[in-house]
């Protein structure tokens, strides 16, 4: 097991390039991001102080220490071995001298360690346990080590934010999970030697259970190679998360959703925008008056309690910060490709997702080629333009922040204005890796609002090219027969978005357009500056 790649694919052919592209994209997708980093911090909160302090005994997992000695044990290692200490003395970074400094007494005083807690350091980073493990599974190293060492370093540096914080949280749970049971164990009795190995053992289940494995070899197997092992590049910490929270005590899953809920609103729960999706995709397909499950539950809640919507569903966070913290937590989007059956759904954006980063990243990559050469050759793309379609999310920080600066505004990649709220947090938070808490919720509500129009056009679509057809075949029971199920639509829908209106007027408007020849209609369609050589070409290539 020294190497997993080794196991799963050759050093050529398709899993190498396999493997090539799922470093490069890593790099580009998570590198230079302080939002990504921050994440790593996150997680250990969310995930690992549960599994410290409960214990659930139907699956034997957890530590049961509660969560006050718990909060109290991780704040105290990351005191001890976290990214303030790695930042000053780059040494910390390696097992070499943490087992230096378990036979140096004035190191361990002023790092704050026991001898047996270093060597349990220097072990761990090793064995790859207290190593950026996401980083290296990703770029297909082992135990921290590449063929190329100038390109690990280079990798290295444009991941130092996302390396050093997954780093530092993954050493203070593990010291922090060790020394809980150490104690514990030293306290009932045990040996110091079986107290060193039951808390080593402990502590690497904490760090696997709660914060993911990302070797190779650990994947289900249809997920380490080829096509598949794209899908399944950024979901290890999503389906840790959710592994965890099943099997929690209780307890453990109260502070799991308590946390969730703050972070991201009862939408940002496991598969809880899934259910959505799959929910509106099912009510629609049967004609159901309803157009969104979120837009009904919005006015439950809000008929219940006035103005908790919004928290209830998106969180606290995103409230009082300006970032959007929501939308990087969440775990309610999980199964990709969900909302592809809904009316108005973007196909090429859901396949895409369910494509995987990998698929984003290359679809980016040719959006940026072609708006640099339009860059180049026009005066229509400038150079914002193109760092906003750069596939390196640095890049399109970057660029974000530069057209908000020059907007006054938050701009989408159009220019046109999603939120007038701007000011200098804003831009910080852009350049930090966030997108604007204020431009998050509006997108929230058009997402909600577009899901309900689109379906009144389906539906209102669908029974004016039903009665255009039978008007066309004569068929005039038919067409009848099709008003009076407009006006049964009404009659449930009558005062909501999903009434249609004037069904007829519109219908007949149609019609006379459907009965004109492709062609007329085509021409009547054009811009007044176009009719003219629609008209020629019609002449010069048709019989």
């Amino acid at each position: 097991m020294e190497n997993n790649r080794d196991l799963n694919e050759s050093d050529f052919g398709a899993g190498e390039i396999a493997s090539r592209v799922r470093a490069y994209t890593s790099v580009m997708q998570l590198g230079g991001s302080i939002a990504t980093g921050a994440l790593n911090f996150v997680g250990a909160i969310t995930n690992s102080i549960p599994f410290l302090a409960t214990y659930n005994p139907n699956t034997a997992l957890g530590g049961g220490f509660g969560f006050g000695p718990a909060f109290a044990a991780f704040q105290r290692a990351l005191s001890n071995v976290g990214l303030r200490r790695a930042m000053t003395n780059s040494r910390l970074n390696t097992a070499e001298y943490y087992e230096e400094m378990a036979n140096n007494p004035a190191l361990l005083a002023e790092y704050g360690l026991e001898a047996h807690e270093a060597k349990f350091i220097a072990r761990e980073i090793r064995e790859g346990t207290m190593i950026p493990a996401q980083t290296n599974a990703l770029t297909e190293t082992a135990r921290g080590r590449s063929k190329s060492g100038l390109v690990q370093k280079g990798m290295d540096g444009f991941m130092w934010t996302f390396n050093a914080t997954e780093q530092a949280s993954r050493r203070a749970v593990g010291l922090a999970a060790y020394r809980l049971e150490y104690e514990r164990r030293k306290t009932s009795g045990a040996s110091e030697k079986d107290a060193i190995e039951a808390a080593r053992q402990f502590a690497v289940e904490a760090l696997r259970i709660s914060l993911g494995e990302y070797s190779v070899i650990n994947r289900p197997p249809a997920w380490r190679s080829g096509i598949q092992s794209f899908l399944y590049m950024y979901k290890v910490f999503p389906t840790t998360s959710i592994q965890l929270l099943k099997a929690l005590p209780r307890s453990g899953q109260l502070y799991m959703l308590a946390a969730m809920w703050v972070l991201a609103g009862v939408s940002g729960f496991p598969f809880a925008e899934d259910l959505e999706d799959i929910i509106d995709t099912i009510a629609q397909k049967l004609g159901f008056r309803v157009g969104s499950i979120r837009y009904e539950a919005a006015k439950l809640i809000d008929s219940i309690a006035p103005g908790a919507s919004q928290i209830i569903l998106n969180g606290g966070a995103n409230a009082v910060l300006p970032a959007d913290l929501a939308g990087r937590v969440s775990l309610g989007d999980f199964i990709p490709g969900t909302g592809i059956l809904l009316a108005g759904s973007n196909v090429g954006r859901e396949l895409a997702e369910i494509g995987g980063p990998a698929l984003s990243m290359a679809t980016d990559t040719i959006d940026s080629v072609a708006t640099g050469i339009k860059a180049a050759a026009t005066e229509k793309v400038t150079f914002e333009d193109w760092l906003r379609e750069n596939p390196v999310t640095l890049g399109r920080m970057f660029g974000d922040a530069l057209a908000y600066v020059n907007s006054g505004a938050v701009v989408d990649r159009r220019g046109y204005v999603v939120s007038p709220d701007m000011d200098a947090s804003v831009i910080l938070t852009r350049l930090l890796g966030f997108y604007p808490a204020g431009a998050a919720e509006e997108y929230g509500v058009i997402r909600v609002s577009k899901r309900i129009v689109d379906y009144q056009k389906e539906v209102s679509a669908g029974f004016r090219q039903a009665w255009i057809k039978a008007m066309i075949r004569g068929d005039m029971e038919q067409a009848q027969a099709i008003v009076d199920s407009v006006n049964d639509w009404n009659e449930g829908a009558e005062g909501t978005a999903l009434e249609i209106n004037n069904f007829q007027r519109n219908a007949r408007k149609a019609l006379q357009e459907a009965r004109r020849p492709a062609g007329e209609r085509l021409l009547r369609s054009a811009p007044k500056s176009a009719k003219e050589d629609v008209d020629l070409a019609a002449t010069l290539l048709g019989y």
